[in-house]
């Protein structure tokens, strides 16, 4: 069978090896002057020669795309690995940020529990003081209006009635004042002393009730005489009175020395009430 070069194509005579030179590598056949081999290549080289084909260099050309596309895909992910340190450190400091933000707002909700927790205080006080303020005071309602009528002698007159002596001297001050619910004016007295006030309610609970009629007046209305509360011991009152007494957990229910005072029919122990707490404490006991 005829041997063909691979550079020309053309065959190669017989029994001129001289002429012919074989690629180690792939077997191939060529002419010497197809591959132009140079007058100084020894024999040896000629023995061990490599095509082109075969060469290391061509397999470098071979994957040159490849490492091209590599190189590529490298710097692609230096430059996202750049961009997500970037973002990392932007966290970071956001991070860090946040941290002392959240720092601050632990100290001002402390700050807030503190003052929330002194005007709670104050609060209190200024109703401790606004009861105190307030102990000596009677209100009484439903008495009608005359005109140029003397207040003084309208709270003489409910004295003589309930058959108590009270002389001018006993009283400091008395007026109308304006009712949040409006209608008759209810009068305001102010005793000079809690012996004068005591005597005046306790003698109005044994009256038990009295009307216009008896004070000389037309109509059919009637009169109370109670305490100057203040509008949270009216609003404590009255929750007590839905919470404690209307449930039939307690009993008895009265106003007495500036405090609220509870009492069961049972063990006969009496429970002060100063705030909201103390009627859900008594509730759940």
């Amino acid at each position: 069978m005829p041997v063909t070069c691979i550079k020309c194509n053309k065959s190669i005579k017989r029994n001129n090896d001289s002429e012919v030179i074989n690629c180690i590598s792939c077997k191939s056949t060529f002419h010497r002057d197809c591959i132009e081999v140079k007058p100084e290549t020894s024999s040896v080289d000629l023995e061990n020669y490599t095509c082109k084909n075969c060469s290391p260099d061509k397999g470098f050309e071979l994957i040159k795309p490849t490492i091209s596309k590599m190189r590529q895909d490298i710097q692609s992910l230096v430059s996202k690995q750049k961009e997500f340190t970037k973002t990392m450190e932007s966290i970071s400091s956001s991070l860090t940020i946040l941290d002392s933000l959240e720092g601050k707002v632990s100290n001002n909700s402390e700050n807030i529990e503190k003052i929330e927790s002194e005007i709670a205080k104050l609060k209190s006080n200024m109703e401790y003081y606004e009861i105190k303020r307030r102990e000596k005071n009677v209100v009484i309602t439903g008495v009608p209006i005359r005109s140029a009528e003397s207040v003084t002698n309208i709270v003489l007159k409910l004295a003589e009635i309930m058959k108590i002596e009270l002389s001018k001297d006993s009283v400091e001050k008395c007026c109308r004042f304006q009712a949040k619910s409006g209608g008759i004016k209810p009068i305001l007295v102010v005793f000079n002393t809690l012996h004068a006030k005591s005597l005046f309610l306790t003698a109005y609970r044994m009256k038990k009730k009295i009307s216009a009629i008896d004070m000389g007046y037309t109509g059919t209305s009637t009169i109370h005489i109670g305490e100057h509360f203040t509008s949270n011991t009216h609003t404590l009152l009255q929750l007590a009175r839905d919470k404690l007494i209307n449930s039939g957990k307690y009993k008895y229910l009265w106003f007495q020395n500036s405090t609220i005072l509870v009492r069961g029919e049972g063990d006969g122990k009496i429970r002060k009430i100063k705030c909201e707490a103390d009627i859900l404490r008594l509730i759940n006991s």
